[in-house]
């Protein structure tokens, strides 16, 4: 079920894994990145489960602010919905892939679990067996 669209981002609750599903669609930045991600997160409070598979394959690298407004701002928000474990399905650029694993690490939470993977299938499998 779609639940969010633009032309950067597609937001959507897979029901096989009882998770959201967040598509990034092309690079976004700022304004973007807060729409496309509190949109996500608005569903998972509605649903929650605490699952979360984010597409980043088309994302590319975001800045230091980005990066502080996700940690400080959207990510307690996130805790408080229930989120509990991220699955990320990373690009093929091992630039991207390095930045992504490391702003993903500085965001840990106690408690959330967060994995890697090269495709969706793999993210939904793993996400499906939590």
């Amino acid at each position: 079920m779609i639940y969010f669209e633009e032309s950067f981002v597609r937001v959507s609750w897979d029901e096989n894994i009882e998770a959201v599903v967040i598509e990034w669609l092309g690079s976004a930045r700022s304004e973007n990145l807060k729409i496309g991600l509190n949109a996500g997160l608005k569903l998972l409070a509605e649903k929650n489960k605490g699952k979360w598979l984010a597409d980043t394959k088309k994302l590319g690298v975001f800045g230091k602010a980005d990066e502080d407004w996700v940690n400080k701002a959207w990510l307690p928000q996130a805790l408080a919905a229930g989120l509990e474990k991220r699955a990320y399905v990373m690009s093929e650029s091992a630039l991207t892939r390095l930045a992504m694993v490391a702003v993903v690490n500085r965001a840990s939470a106690p408690g959330v679990e967060s994995a890697f993977f090269d495709n969706l299938e793999a993210a939904r499998a793993w996400l499906r067996s939590a």
